[in-house]
């Protein structure tokens, strides 16, 4: 007997690819901001209501850990004066540079 070979749409073949896709991003990207993407389904769907406790602690500790850290208004104060403090430098250099390119075209004339 001869087999047919099986033939999606196109649309078949999207929504399988969706079916596994969708899910993988979201479990991705809940992992890039520091937190428990499976733990986030469950909930979503009421899974393991009894250990949710724990579960919450854990997963708080686990976003503590991966959370960037806080910077202290008065560093970020003083970084930003050391940047403008670098820029106006920068400035300056790039003044004397044109200036010297001046100099340098009108004594080639």
């Amino acid at each position: 007997m001869a087999r047919r070979k099986l033939r999606l749409t196109a649309f078949a073949r999207f929504f399988i690819v969706m079916l596994f896709l969708a899910p993988a991003a979201y479990i991705g990207a809940s992992y890039y901001n520091g937190e428990d993407g499976i733990e986030n389904i469950k909930k979503l769907f009421g899974f393991e209501q009894s250990t949710s406790s724990d579960s919450n602690s854990q997963s708080k500790n686990r976003r503590s850990n991966n959370s960037k850290k806080t910077v202290n208004y008065e560093d970020l104060k003083e970084e930003n004066e050391v940047l403008k403090d670098s820029l106006r430098s920068k400035e300056q250099q790039i003044y004397k540079l044109k200036q010297r390119i001046i100099d340098l075209q009108m004594n080639r004339k």
